[in-house]
């Protein structure tokens, strides 16, 4: 059962057997990637100017026409904005979806990634940081956030000369998959699927590998519960978990476009924290210190994020929220703070 529990627990376990149990269609998959196939190949030989226009009316018309999406958005950023106004928050909404759509566009394009024009892509500022780390052995836990140039970024990650996995959730669609697995790895990262990472995860830290994997979306199952942008939400707690259990450091990483259509990443120095030794207060205490450092970067471009996941939508057992709230508080007397000095 997760921690925090869900009112309607049952419900939702028959709802995942089911979905397990429904058989995918292999011609229903086949007629989708012929269909969405071809449209990789059209976004990456376009001219990107004309790319560029085009998904930004398909983003429009998503925004104007998927009512239930739009309101996911603009519910969640009113419950982190409340004084904002409505002006601004649909502004903000709406320049988070074009660039979401826009993620998908330059995910075509991860296969022209090589070292000769990676800065025409993606910049990295702070790879100290993360030579740093990988230096020392343990391997190293790079905390993304779910933003337009995750996908881009990651993939870029493969060519610093270093051996990188990055945790994706599997597709429905399996030749849609394997088509998007093999861009991906072009760059020489190794894709793993987060249904079976937690195997490999461990194994790959300990032969000093770089996991890569995105942190701040709701976690279902075996979750922490921290306050992320203000509200109490469900984290997931891997990061937290192998960083003391092997000794990886957690480096957080971000992005921000640039005026020439590239992306400047920007790899923080790694969380630094003091164990207790007590598992449960550990765990938490290193979770709220890369949710701060995530909300600090969020609150600062707004519209980077994706805010069309239901993040706060699973609501905690009484008990554990107490725990929760006891622990926030020794988190805040004993003054563990993130450092947010280096967050773009």
């Amino acid at each position: 059962k997760p921690e925090g529990g869900i009112a309607d627990f049952k419900k939702l376990r028959r709802k995942g057997r089911r979905n397990l149990s429904k058989k995918r269609s292999p011609l229903k998959e086949l007629l989708l990637y012929l269909l969405f196939a071809p449209i990789i190949e059209i976004n990456r030989l376009a001219p990107r100017k004309l790319v560029y226009a085009f998904w930004y009316c398909v983003a429009a018309l998503f925004w104007i026409l998927h009512r239930k999406r739009r309101r996911v958005v603009l519910d969640n950023l009113r419950a982190v904005y409340p004084d904002l106004s409505e002006k601004k928050l649909r502004q903000r909404g709406f320049r988070s979806v074009v660039l979401v759509i826009r993620a998908e566009v330059e995910f075509c394009w991860i296969s022209e990634l090589t070292e000769d024009n990676l800065d025409k892509y993606v910049r990295f500022e702070g790879v100290e940081n993360l030579e740093k780390a990988y230096g020392e052995g343990k391997g190293a836990i790079l905390a993304f956030i779910h933003q337009h140039s995750a996908e881009m970024v990651s993939s870029a990650v493969g060519l610093l000369g270093m051996p990188f996995l990055w945790i994706i959730r599997e597709m429905d669609n399996r030749y849609l998959d394997k088509k998007l697995v093999s861009i991906r790895e072009t760059t020489g990262i190794k894709v793993i699927y987060k249904e079976k990472a937690m195997r490999l995860m461990l194994r790959g830290l300990r032969e000093g590998k770089i996991i890569g994997i995105t942190t701040d979306q709701k976690a279902s199952f075996n979750a922490v519960w921290v306050k992320f942008m203000g509200l109490w939400s469900p984290a997931v707690k891997a990061p937290a978990v192998f960083h003391l259990r092997t000794g990886a450091p957690i480096l957080p990483i971000f992005s921000v476009p640039r005026g020439d259509g590239g992306h400047t990443a920007y790899i923080l120095p790694a969380i630094e924290y003091e164990p207790t030794g007590e598992t449960k207060k550990d765990v938490f205490m290193v979770s709220q210190m890369l949710a701060d450092i995530q909300s600090e970067f969020i609150n600062r471009h707004p519209e980077l994020w994706l805010w069309a996941h239901r993040r706060w939508s699973i609501k905690p057992k009484e008990k554990v929220i107490a725990e929760s709230k006891k622990l926030f508080e020794e988190y805040i007397k004993h003054e563990i703070k993130a450092d947010l000095s280096s967050i773009p």
